[in-house]
């Protein structure tokens, strides 16, 4: 239902509710360093900012391998795309 949208506002709307949930997701990871800084010793701080920032690196590889797929591809029965 277009709901007398411009199709242009629409996919603004869309890239913008993307854009603000990704850059929520990753201001969650600074939440969860600052957490598991604060509940640990200072001489384990590195090896806690070097877990989290594998973390990211291998959510974003995994989301270009399979998620991007999932989520903006070619519909398969309706169950994924």
């Amino acid at each position: 239902m277009n709901d007398g949208q411009n199709p242009d506002d629409q996919l603004l709307y869309a890239t913008s509710a993307v854009v603000y949930s990704g850059f929520l997701i990753f201001f969650m990871q600074v939440g969860f360093v600052a957490l598991e800084t604060g509940s640990g010793r200072a001489k384990n701080v590195r090896n806690i900012l070097l877990k989290n920032l594998v973390d990211v690196m291998l959510a974003a590889l995994c989301w270009w391998a399979v998620g991007y797929a999932f989520a903006y591809g070619a519909s398969a029965g309706g169950v994924i795309g």
